[in-house]
Order: structure tokens, then C-alpha cells, then sequence
């Protein structure tokens, strides 16, 4: 049988994402794809470090082979402007 190598990766991973990350997280599991997350640490109903939950998820993450990288300190939608 014939593979396709795949890589994961999301963007704005922050604050109050536990619920989502863990599903991606059992998602990559069941496939065995490797994922790269990029983490925002600064967000307006608060920051990483004050959301055990996630800081737990995120653990799991880096022990299961997952790569984790901050992705700029605050996060806003107009990366690029005001549209």
C-alpha cells in the first residue's frame, strides 16, 4: 500500500481551546500524523498561563512527538491591516 506523507499544523491556539485542541489532538492520534501548533499566549478573556486546562492539553501535545511554538504574543484579525 502506497502512503501519503501529512504534517499538521493550526495557527492561534490560545486561551480557553482546550476542548478544541484535545479533539485535534485525538484526531492526529488516530491517524498518527505528526502536528505543529502555534501557540498565542496573549488573548482579551485572558492569557495561556492562566488556563490550566489548556496548559495541560499542551503538555500532552509536546509528550505525544507534537511540536509547540508561540506565535507572536498577541493575536488580532487584521494581521495584515485594516481591511
Amino acid at each position: 500500500m502506497n502512503t501519503i506523507p501529512v504534517i499538521w499544523t493550526n495557527d492561534d491556539i490560545t486561551c480557553g481551546q482546550a476542548a478544541e485542541m484535545r479533539r485535534q489532538l485525538e484526531f492526529l492520534s488516530e491517524l498518527e500524523v505528526p502536528g505543529t501548533f502555534f501557540v498565542v499566549p496573549v488573548r482579551s478573556i485572558g492569557n495561556i498561563d492562566q488556563d490550566p486546562e489548556l496548559l495541560d492539553v499542551l503538555k500532552e501535545a509536546r509528550e505525544q512527538g507534537h511540536e509547540l511554538h508561540q506565535h507572536g504574543t498577541r493575536h488580532t484579525a487584521f494581521k495584515c491591516g485594516v481591511p
